[in-house]
């Protein structure tokens, strides 16, 4: 389950950061589409949202092969978005206090 949630959370920053917050009243599936249609990242993006339901709402949780299918997913979207990003942007990124403060799954 942490391994769902860490590749949501390292995705949701980068959408945070590519101008795409995640709106209060969004659920994870109306976040992950609306990112989805707004980056491109398609199916990853509605398979993660399905892993990250699965890990906070499942009593049994998800397994390994879940856990990599959602690093996966994760990858495929953080590479997506990662073609649009300057250097100059990833050098402004890696200094933004920002991203010491936690976000919400």
């Amino acid at each position: 389950d942490s391994r769902v949630l860490l590749a949501w959370t390292e995705v949701t920053e980068d959408l945070a950061f590519a101008g795409l917050r995640r709106r209060a009243a969004e659920t994870v599936p109306e976040y992950a589409a609306r990112a989805a249609a707004a980056t491109g990242g398609g199916s990853a993006m509605a398979d993660l949202a399905t892993y990250v339901t699965a890990a906070t709402f499942s009593p049994t949780g998800t397994d390994d092969l879940a856990a990599r299918s959602a690093e996966s997913a994760a990858t495929s979207v953080r590479s997506e978005l990662a073609k649009d990003v300057t250097p100059l942007r990833r050098a402004v990124r890696s200094l933004d206090p920002r991203a010491l403060v936690p976000t919400r799954a």
